[in-house]
């Protein structure tokens, strides 16, 4: 992807990546995973599971190359919401890959 995703793009597969968490990851991944990060490709429902949010990251990527990806946490938060805003944006624009 090489256009910058909207706010309202960011909102929407945000939406989406915590609907799947919720919905068929969560059960799955906690609590055995809790305090690691997840990567999900919003449109597959793929995942990855790792320790740092740059490896989860990698991975997904390379599974599905130049699609969007986003990461979660598992379990509890473990940093604060406006970080992991930030590092989806990041994300999203490629900036951490």
């Amino acid at each position: 992807m090489t256009d910058m995703p909207t706010e309202e793009e960011i909102k929407l597969l945000t939406g989406k990546a915590h609907a799947i968490y919720e919905s068929k990851l969560k059960s799955i991944l906690e609590p055995q995973f809790n305090g690691q990060i997840v990567a999900i490709h919003v449109d597959s429902g793929d995942y990855e599971v790792a320790k740092h949010s740059a490896t989860a990251t990698r991975a997904i990527r390379a599974r599905h190359p130049g699609t969007l990806a986003l990461i979660l946490d598992i379990g509890p938060p473990r940093i604060d919401s406006l970080t992991m805003r930030m590092l989806g944006s990041q994300i999203l624009s490629g900036q951490i890959k």
